[in-house]
């Protein structure tokens, strides 16, 4: 018997988007981002990673490929393309599955090039739909292993790089926060972006691709 994951959908539409969070986060991180695609009109999955929070087992980040892979299974059905947007941990499980699934677009934030059993260094040649690669400049646990991804991708790809002062990973991307996050301010009913960590930094990427169909 398998490890039972839950999730939560948001939206309905062809162009599905699938949310992996990072470590040692939950699915939650992106439920503001998740209302936003679907307010924008697109079909957002989140889900937890065994052993966190909503979902069985027991945690094992060794997994988090099998685990996304499952999320795939269950939304391509219902729609005619995804993409995989993923957080750290979450952007390892996508890079590990667009390498072997058909996919229309990853946005990796603050990857590794390898954490929590996981090694994404040969898989990341294997991909070939469009990659954005977001990083901050201080972050101290994947500093300079996004930008070693990006030289090993062949696939059509583009690098953003954010300043930041922060110690703790992923957390340097506040600068940038407030200044994305008014421009669709009415999109939480007159209020600013909830401070999430994935809720603008996804924005700042995923639009690109999601309304363009590619990365910058």
């Amino acid at each position: 018997m398998g490890v039972l994951l839950r999730g939560h959908l948001y939206g309905r539409d062809s162009t599905g988007v699938i949310l992996a969070h990072m470590y040692p986060a939950d699915q939650s991180d992106w439920t503001d981002f998740a209302r936003v695609l679907a307010a924008h009109g697109y079909e957002a999955l989140t889900f937890d990673f065994r052993g966190f929070t909503e979902s069985e087992g027991e945690s094992g980040t060794e997994h988090a490929d099998r685990d996304l892979m499952a999320a795939y299974k269950f939304l391509r059905p219902r729609v005619a393309r995804i993409f995989i947007v993923g957080a750290s941990l979450g952007a390892e499980a996508a890079i590990l599955v667009a390498a072997h699934e058909q996919v229309a677009g990853v946005i990796c934030i603050s990857v590794p090039t390898s954490f929590g059993g996981l090694d994404v260094t040969k898989a990341i040649v294997q991909v070939r739909a469009p990659i954005l690669f977001v990083t901050s400049k201080d972050d101290p646990l994947v500093a300079g292993q996004p930008e070693i991804l990006y030289r090993l991708a062949d696939a059509p790809k583009s690098f953003e790089t954010y300043p930041g002062k922060s110690s703790r990973h992923g957390d340097s991307f506040r600068p940038l926060r407030w200044r994305i996050a008014e421009p669709d301010a009415q999109i939480y009913r007159g209020e600013r972006c909830p401070r999430s960590l994935t809720c603008v930094d996804a924005k700042s990427a995923a639009r690109v691709i999601l309304k363009r169909g590619k990365p910058y």
